[in-house]
């Protein structure tokens, strides 16, 4: 997802969405809403870093959750989904977008943090001619998101807008192959409460891997998007929802400790989560306030080619 001004572009692995926001408008108020669920797995489940069997877990380091920021002007209803895996495929997404009638399915976003210490969402292949997939769990979430994006509709309030873009600085991240080949901009949305003037809910949108703990540590974890969802709160500036970047291969978090040695604790989640946090707010402080604006979704369905002989003969020698 790219924020430019007033314009706000989102590519998924099923749309490409195009969110567009007008400050010259008098139509009625823009309301927005923010709904958020815990999704933690009880008893801990194993978490998957990648294709392949998932890891087990003994321990937890925060806590798994799900986020939906609704935003509706007279015309136009959107929902902004966040879920604290390593993916969400398109399968899962229809499961969700099935349980909401209020808003069209192209006007539902669903992405993930790409958090590493999570359940398998995908049902890679566990090396036993199964999957690590537990999807009585899977079905639990895909209620409880259509349950936040519901929610969150009731629950519309006017509000106004302040979008802001800047470079986040300090030591976030990095490219891994290319220390400074990455975008370090930030990209936020706030929604602020019209009739008391305090902040409702804080979007970020920055490239990052959240995989400072890994899947092989036995860890369960939103990595370092949780720490930077309790910043934003514990500042007062609503409730926080990530979005995630261009990050590529490989835009990754920049933990390198002394000598290189990747400090993989979740201390360095905090501090790598709070700095981002504190950046976001920081590119946010002065952006103008749009009282009115006007809010148009465009979708188009996209397909890319994923098979070749090359691609075959490497996967089935």
């Amino acid at each position: 997802m790219i924020i430019r001004g007033g314009i706000m572009k989102l590519f998924i692995s099923r749309f490409s969405i195009l969110l567009i926001f007008s400050c010259c408008s008098l139509a009625a108020d823009f309301k927005a809403a923010i709904s958020v669920r815990n999704i933690t797995p009880n008893p801990l489940l194993p978490v998957s870093g990648g294709v392949g069997p998932s890891s087990p877990t003994h321990t937890q380091k925060g806590n798994l959750t799900v986020r939906a920021l609704v935003l509706a002007d007279q015309d136009t209803r959107v929902a902004i989904v966040s879920t604290d895996f390593l993916g969400f495929p398109s399968v899962l997404g229809e499961k969700v977008r099935a349980q909401v009638s209020s808003i069209p399915s192209t006007n539902i976003l669903i992405g993930a943090t790409h958090t590493h210490s999570a359940p398998d969402a995908y049902g890679f292949p566990d090396g036993k001619g199964g999957f690590s997939a537990d999807l009585k769990y899977l079905d639990e979430v895909c209620r409880k998101i259509a349950e936040c994006i519901n929610e969150a509709v009731s629950e519309l309030k006017p509000v106004h807008l302040k979008i802001g873009t800047g470079k986040a600085r300090g030591k976030i991240a990095f490219n891994y192959y290319a220390e400074k080949l990455y975008d370090p901009r930030c990209d936020v949305i706030q929604a602020i409460d019209a009739t008391n003037g305090k902040p409702l809910a804080t979007l970020v949108n920055y490239a990052i891997h959240p995989e400072v703990l890994g899947s092989n540590q036995g860890i369960l974890s939103p990595d370092l998007i949780g720490p930077l969802y309790d910043r934003i709160a514990e500042k007062g500036h609503g409730t926080a929802i990530f979005m995630n970047g261009a990050q590529g291969g490989m835009v990754t978090a920049d933990n390198r400790g002394p000598e290189g040695k990747d400090l993989r604790t979740w201390e360095e989640c905090e501090r790598i989560g709070k700095l981002l946090a504190d950046e976001s707010l920081r590119i946010i402080s002065n952006a103008e306030i749009q009282k009115s604006p006007d809010l148009e979704c465009f979708s188009k369905q996209v397909k890319f080619p994923i098979g070749s002989p090359l691609a075959c003969d490497r996967i089935w020698p």
